[in-house]
């Protein structure tokens, strides 16, 4: 369900495997064909009733059951590549919600120089590009950590990073985002001399540290990047 004044998904999400949707839904005969249709409550108890679920468990039922030896596994603290694409899209889906139409976003077919996400100015000539990060794991109690690779990494004016942690529990992006543009995110890691990677790692909070300019509350990102766009000059 979508509330059509903030365009917000809202709770509950109903969910059905194909074939079972198919036998239970109802059936008319529409100017095209058949087609399936659902009536049901967010509340009582209806034939959908057991295929309705809280938003913040519809992962559960869309992500695969994992086995024992997977469950044994340690954390990770690099994102595979399906991971990464969950992270973007879930990023350009809340920028397209925030900005109210004012972005237009565009994800390249190939990884271009670690180029995950463009942000433009609608009707403008002014871009964004970012690189998304996102962990679900804590290490060291507090702390979130990502790794950005160094051959993906050339700073420029129009590039910027952005991290993200995924709180499962809750099944949402974290109350914060890290939003860092590339010069800034090179001068603040010139210490480092890992050969392949560069580290970022901050605390939840993120208080009193390098990293605390570039913390923002996850419901002004859009804001942040549309004063980024505005400054850019030709």
């Amino acid at each position: 369900m979508v509330d059509p004044i903030t365009g917000q998904v809202q709770d509950p999400a109903w969910v059905f495997p194909a074939r079972t949707f198919r036998r239970i839904a109802y059936l008319s005969r529409g100017p095209r064909g058949p087609e399936y249709w659902v009536i049901a409550s967010p509340t009582g108890h209806d034939r959908f009733a057991r295929y309705r679920v809280p938003l913040q468990d519809l992962w559960k039922k869309l992500g695969p059951t994992p086995s024992n030896n997977e469950q044994r596994l340690g954390p990770v603290t690099e994102s595979t590549r399906d991971q990464g694409t969950t992270y973007e899209q879930l990023v350009a889906a809340d920028l397209i919600r925030q900005s109210r139409g004012r972005f237009a976003l565009y994800r390249p077919g190939m990884d271009i120089a670690g180029r995950d996400l463009l942000v433009q100015l609608v009707d403008s000539w002014r871009t964004i590009s970012l690189q998304i990060k996102g962990t679900t794991q804590i290490v060291r109690g507090t702390r979130i950590q990502c790794l950005v690779k160094r051959w993906t990494f050339t700073p420029s004016e129009d590039f910027w990073l952005a991290f993200y942690f995924f709180d499962v529990t809750a099944g949402a992006l974290g109350k914060y985002c890290w939003l860092v543009p590339s010069i800034e995110f090179a001068a603040l890691t010139a210490n480092q001399h890992f050969p392949l990677t560069i580290n970022f790692q901050v605390t939840l909070e993120g208080e009193n540290n390098r990293w605390r300019p570039f913390r923002h509350p996850i419901e002004d990102q859009a804001h942040v990047l549309r004063k980024a766009l505005l400054a850019l000059k030709r």
